[in-house]
């Protein structure tokens, strides 16, 4: 993919950011058109050298109109019944749309693989910090008064092996919880 800025740029970036104790997001992407096993270590090396406090890894899809889609079509990789049900959402839990040098399945794998490698980072941190407690609470109430819902999350989790889809489930539950809340008129 083009990147507009060298990554020994982006990690002198990064180091900067931690010097200065300013918070960090990356986002990583797997399951490019000519990806090999090797590109995907360097993509691991690079986000364990990073560390960045937040991290997601997202499945390349490539959107209508963009110059990754042209390609998919120009090189008849991209699977169009396959592409034309996405929701065209950044956070995917299905396979890839675009035939690459591994399966649907190995390139969930993989994705799963890189995110739960900053599952510390993620959300640990997160989960015990004092001061996140109270929402924390809240979302674990708002998960599991819907349990139909927490099952199907957690059937997901053990399918694709990705913690993210628990967090997800907690987080909208929360989420659907605190908009109740505020058309009722009540304070979260």
């Amino acid at each position: 993919m083009k990147k507009p800025i060298p990554l020994d740029k982006t990690i002198s970036i990064f180091d900067l950011c931690k010097k200065i104790k300013m918070k960090t997001f990356a986002n990583f992407m797997v399951g490019f058109p000519n990806e090999t096993a090797e590109d995907i270590k360097k993509t691991e090396v690079l986000m364990r050298r990073l560390k960045p406090d937040f991290c997601s890894v997202c499945i390349t899809t490539p959107f209508p109109g963009t110059e990754l889609f042209n390609y998919a079509i120009q090189k008849g990789i991209i699977d169009k019944e396959g592409c034309e049900d996405l929701e065209y959402n950044v956070y995917r839990e299905s396979n890839s749309c675009v035939s690459t040098v591994f399966s649907p399945q190995e390139i969930l794998q993989f994705k799963n693989k890189l995110q739960n490698i900053n599952f510390y980072r993620n959300y640990i941190k997160i989960f015990f910090n004092i001061k996140n407690l109270k929402y924390i609470l809240m979302a674990f109430y708002a998960g599991i008064i819907h349990p139909v819902l927490l099952l199907k999350a957690v059937r997901q989790y053990i399918k694709n092996k990705d913690f993210d889809i628990i967090v997800i489930h907690f987080y909208r539950s929360l989420h659907r919880l605190l908009l109740s809340r505020k058309r009722a008129g009540k304070k979260g």
